[in-house]
């Protein structure tokens, strides 16, 4: 929620969510409502930095995923151009030994 001004004062407020909804709890005004607020901007930037180094950690994932794909697709082509080399056929989707 944040600052709130009521009566030109102003007050703090914090978000609590439930299993009822989202409801207002009043935390202050004043020093110990600068000093909520600063706890929760505290928490939010680190969340927010968490959410960041997720994203990046999963960015680098699928990178390295990316890499593993196209050195699989590479093994999978010399693995069948090694068989037909070496006499095999492709039949049904199954490879035959020569005859």
């Amino acid at each position: 929620m944040g600052w709130e001004t009521r009566r030109n004062r102003r007050f703090y407020y914090r978000s609590v969510h439930t299993d009822q909804g989202c409801r207002k709890v009043y935390i202050g005004n004043g020093d110990a409502g600068a000093q909520a607020a600063a706890v929760d901007e505290a928490r939010r930037a680190a969340l927010a930095a968490e959410r960041d180094r997720q994203a990046a950690n999963r960015q680098h994932l699928m990178t390295v995923a990316d890499v593993t794909r196209l050195f699989d697709d590479a093994l999978d082509t010399l693995l069948h151009a090694e068989l037909l080399v070496s006499g095999f056929q492709k039949k049904h989707r199954r490879w035959r030994a020569p005859t």
